[in-house]
């Protein structure tokens, strides 16, 4: 019963953890598209500047996303690996 709690308890952490991940990463590329186009409108940035510059913040975001599957995974592998070993 405590092991069931305790999966569940880290299943709940988890699934908050990724959640607030994903939409902390999907508002700062909304905040960046709505500051770009304003800037567009206002004559600040080019079309060309602003689309290189979403490319940008996509490809700076990525590891980011990795990094948190990895902090997923991380202790999973290290329960197996415990396993293995015993």
């Amino acid at each position: 019963q405590r092991y069931r709690q305790t999966k569940l308890d880290a299943y709940r952490i988890m699934s908050a953890s990724n959640s607030l991940s994903y939409m902390g990463i999907r508002l700062i590329q909304l905040v960046v598209m709505i500051a770009g186009s304003y800037l567009v409108i206002t004559g600040g940035l080019s079309n060309g500047g602003f689309v290189g510059f979403l490319l940008l913040v996509g490809v700076f975001v990525r590891p980011i996303e990795k990094i948190n599957s990895v902090i997923e995974t991380y202790p999973k592998g290290i329960a197996g690996f415990r396993r293995y070993t015993e």
